[in-house]
């Protein structure tokens, strides 16, 4: 599996496992990471791609547990999700976690529900 993963050049938490490869060792993923150096760059590959959030048929066709986290302040990217949220809530296999402040990066917004919510769905899994 290959995953394309966006980030911008900040400080925060989630750069150590991105340096030290931890996030293709825990995912057996090969990881494309795409920096975006400002605001206007990420803006510009959310609009090229919103209408593709649609995950529905990945989310059907899953044979792992998913942790979709639903985080209410991100609009842009929750309202082109909308489909894939509501198939969430009627599939078993699907964990669906409300995050009332987190917003694009809840990592950072809502810091202590998103680690609480990961951990829970992690311990969950194994």
């Amino acid at each position: 599996m290959t995953l394309n993963i966006g980030y911008q050049p900040i400080v925060e938490p989630s750069r150590v496992p991105q340096a030290d490869g931890t996030y293709e060792k825990v995912t057996g993923a090969k990881i494309n990471w795409q920096k975006f150096d400002g605001g206007a760059d990420v803006i510009a590959a959310i609009a090229g791609t919103v209408g593709r959030y649609d995950l529905s048929p990945g989310v059907r066709a899953a044979t792992a547990p998913i942790l979709l986290l639903d985080c209410r302040k991100d609009w842009l990217v929750g309202w082109a999700m909308g489909s894939t949220r509501r198939l969430a809530h009627e599939l078993a296999g699907v964990e669906v976690v409300t995050l009332a402040a987190g917003g694009h990066c809840a990592d950072l917004d809502d810091a202590a529900a998103w680690r609480a919510a990961v951990l829970r769905f992690v311990e969950g899994t194994r």
